[in-house]
């Protein structure tokens, strides 16, 4: 992405910016997930369909985790997600969760309050290690 502004957000291959035309100006106010298509050999892109920027982050992390090779490791067993990676943490779990099930489950507030009290566990834990706790 040489000569652009820094995205708005970035996970896996995919990053959050505005369509733009050549001269950099804007086509639209709304917020698009872009991608390198090696197929195609060009950017992919496609709206989130709004102006919001969290909104739009939430839509970028639904299509990371709804594409297979960018997710973490599935299990070849039964296809759930396996934390394949180090640096797949615990909290990035329950937020993928959330995104995912958790928030969109008609039980999504006893579900958030529940994980809140792990949240919040992993804090005290972290605290009295001596290590900083998540922002």
């Amino acid at each position: 992405m040489p000569g652009r502004e820094t995205p708005l957000y970035r996970r896996g291959k995919y990053w959050l910016d505005k369509l733009r035309r050549e001269d950099g100006t804007e086509r639209s106010p709304r917020w698009y997930i872009f991608w390198y298509d090696p197929t195609a050999r060009r950017e992919a892109s496609v709206s989130t369909g709004t102006e919001v920027d969290d909104e739009a982050i939430v839509a970028l992390d639904r299509r990371y985790l709804a594409d297979r090779g960018e997710a973490p490791a599935f299990c070849h067993a039964c296809g759930q997600p396996t934390a394949s990676a180090e640096a797949y943490l615990l909290v990035d779990a329950i937020a993928d969760y959330r995104l995912e099930k958790g928030d969109l489950a008609s039980s999504a507030d006893s579900i958030q309050a529940r994980l809140k009290h792990v949240l919040d566990f992993l804090d005290a834990e972290d605290l009295a290690d001596g290590r900083r706790v998540r922002s």
